[in-house]
């Protein structure tokens, strides 16, 4: 049952000093049963992680308490979700191929369904920047995948968009370094830095006072789906073995199997050490020896 607390053994973490980074003990299964995980996100107010099970068209709510239950209903199939300081949830919406926020009286708005003028494909993943500002990706268009959502031709898509903390403008800034085929996207809370997942290699990049995006650099030499960052600077990517853990120059300094390939990950918890994984049919808790970027401050 999905609401039952479910314990998966894992393998050991490889790596010499993977110890470092991931305390000892199993992983804990938390749901099951899902058709496919993604983008899971932490309501701290309610100390709650949100995610969606995207074939399902429903959103999901777990607690320590209660375990995971359905939230929602999304028959446009929710993704990527962050959640705002007012606790509202913002979400990425594949079918209406728009970023959506749910006030808690269930209110919803469409806070963008085009970028630059030009109207999208279906939004994957994004980050709420301290300031306001909406970071989200747009993958790049697979004309099978295309055809089987009925999505135009003519779409933005393969880049990274940003919504400004006031509304009024949508603006494409992927193209100025180089995006081309992201996926998963974070960033820091002091809104200086960026990362993204771009095909075979993750990428960081500075965020200027404009929101505008400079000095991309490699941060990881494989992609991913999810992302997540720690408070000393390690990026934690997805693969189809389990999470990876990648130091300041991009190596790759940890790896923890998992019984089901990860599709996304979100640092949460009171603490901020609490990892909440989706994989495929099921989601996870894995704790971190070190918080998530943010949390303390």
């Amino acid at each position: 049952m999905r609401s039952l607390l479910l314990t998966a053994a894992l393998f050991s973490a490889s790596f010499a000093t993977a110890a470092e980074v991931f305390t000892e003990g199993p992983a804990q299964k938390v749901g099951e049963g899902y058709k496919f995980t993604e983008g899971p996100a932490w309501h701290p107010q309610e100390k709650a992680f949100y995610f969606s099970d995207i074939p399902s068209n429903n959103m999901q709510r777990w607690t320590a308490e209660g375990g995971s239950k359905l939230f929602l209903d999304r028959k446009s199939r929710s993704n990527g979700i962050v959640v705002d300081p007012q606790g509202r949830l913002i979400f990425c919406e594949i079918d209406k191929r728009a970023i959506v926020r749910r006030d808690k009286d269930g209110t919803e708005t469409i806070l963008a369904d085009s970028c630059d003028g030009q109207k999208l494909t279906a939004p994957n993943d994004l980050w709420l920047a301290p300031n306001g500002d909406i970071y989200f990706t747009l993958p790049k268009l697979r004309p099978s995948k295309a055809k089987k959502d009925a999505i135009p031709e003519n779409v933005l898509n393969g880049t990274l968009c940003r919504i400004s903390a006031d509304g009024k403008s949508v603006t494409n800034v992927g193209k100025a370094v180089g995006v081309e085929a992201p996926n998963g996207v974070v960033g820091t809370t002091g809104g200086k830095q960026i990362w993204w997942t771009d095909g075979t290699v993750c990428k960081t990049a500075n965020i200027n006072a404009d929101g505008t995006l400079s000095d991309p650099k490699v941060a990881a030499k494989v992609g991913s789906d999810g992302l997540a960052v720690d408070a000393r600077g390690r990026l934690y990517t997805t693969a189809k073995e389990g999470l990876a853990v990648h130091d300041a120059d991009a190596n790759q300094i940890g790896l923890i199997p998992f019984p089901e390939s990860p599709s996304n990950m979100k640092f949460g918890g009171v603490d901020g050490t609490t990892l909440f994984v989706t994989a495929r049919t099921g989601a996870y808790l894995v704790k971190s020896k070190t918080a998530g970027e943010g949390f303390g401050k």
